[in-house]
């Protein structure tokens, strides 16, 4: 009679189990998707809602608050244009989501490319002031995402970007980009996009970058921050 019990809680507790996964698995799946085609800054807003109210309710899933951080980076940069000085604010919020992320996931290639991307979008507004100060963050953080999994192609696809924008007198430009860029776009080829929840960002931007780094030939010219295009 007791292992009878036994079994049946135990059974009751892994189809509840079930349930409570195929439920998160739906709530971030719908919010990806909402995700993959905001273009507005109302857009980006619900959607950031949406992770922040999962990242709530599963507070040992990491996914939750990465996305949050970075819906908040894509709101930055849809106000680049617009108004580059308000966007410290939306990038403040994406912090402390990496905060929190980086206790529950600890030493992850994803969780340390994303932080690499914050400390890039912190140049944005100013890239003479802040240049100095971050880019060398965006390094530290990149080479710790390629060092814990190699295969990732989001640290390399953003060293290629800094460095494209970045003047070829302070060592950037398209010619510098390149072997960055290339590296990137063979791990994106690579990449095995079969979890549903995996981050897969970056990697439209990073072709049109080769592109233009190819068709540059290796002649550095200046380009402004302004011409960049953020992607989901």
């Amino acid at each position: 009679m007791k292992k009878s019990i036994l079994f049946f809680f135990l059974a009751f507790f892994a189809i509840s189990l079930q349930a409570q996964n195929a439920k998160y698995l739906k709530a971030m799946k719908g919010q990806i998707a909402k995700l993959e085609t905001a273009k507005s800054l109302e857009d980006y807003q619900a959607v950031a809602n949406g992770f922040e109210r999962i990242a709530k309710a599963e507070k040992t899933e990491w996914l939750p608050g990465y996305y949050h951080a970075y819906t908040h980076i894509m709101m930055a940069a849809t106000l680049m244009q617009k108004d580059p000085t308000s966007i410290d604010t939306y990038l403040d919020k994406a912090q402390a989501s990496m905060d929190e992320v980086q206790k529950i996931a600890g030493d992850n290639s994803e969780v340390y490319a994303l932080q690499a991307y914050l400390y890039q979008a912190r140049i944005w507004p100013s890239p003479q002031s802040r240049g100095a100060q971050y880019t060398p963050l965006c390094y530290e953080f990149c080479a710790k995402a390629a060092a814990f999994d190699p295969s990732n192609p989001r640290p390399h696809y953003l060293k290629g970007q800094n460095t494209f924008y970045t003047p070829a007198f302070w060592g950037g430009g398209p010619e510098a980009a390149l072997p960055h860029l290339k590296k990137a776009d063979e791990l994106y080829a690579a990449q095995d996009n079969s979890a549903e929840l995996q981050p897969k960002w970056g990697r439209a931007i990073n072709s049109m970058l080769l592109k233009k780094a190819t068709a540059a030939g290796g002649n550095p010219k200046a380009t402004s921050s302004a011409e960049k295009t953020i992607e989901n």
